[in-house]
């Protein structure tokens, strides 16, 4: 999949949305390896590309941010991962096309680190 990616990025448009389909899943194949750390890596790359390829308030935004957030707390980083997680939940309430459940549970993921923050 690494190798693929790198073929993909030399020979296509870094606006390409196609450039940055195999990013979330190397992210995702490394968070259930319980590497946080270089599933963060590809996050962030996938939300630079993302940002620069869709509208900021598109769904792939969105994952991508909840995605970081999820990064960051399993790093112990809790308030960058609270950050992040509003950043997400702000994007979700500014559309009727999200489901409800992804709000809540970006509301249970922002009310669980809040109360490690702020106790």
């Amino acid at each position: 999949m690494l190798k693929r990616l790198q073929v993909t990025e030399r020979s296509q448009s870094p606006k390409d949305p196609n450039t940055s389909a195999d990013i979330p899943n190397l992210a995702q194949l490394q968070r259930n390896k319980f590497d946080y750390q270089l599933s963060l890596v590809y996050e962030l790359k996938c939300l630079s590309l993302r940002e620069e390829i869709y509208s900021p308030d598109h769904i792939k935004i969105d994952q991508s941010l909840s995605n970081i957030g999820l990064c960051y707390e399993n790093l112990y980083e809790l308030k960058l991962a609270f950050e992040y997680y509003q950043r997400a939940l702000h994007i979700y309430q500014q559309s009727d096309m999200y489901p409800f459940n992804e709000i809540q549970r970006l509301h249970q993921d922002i009310q669980r680190i809040s109360e490690f923050l702020y106790e």
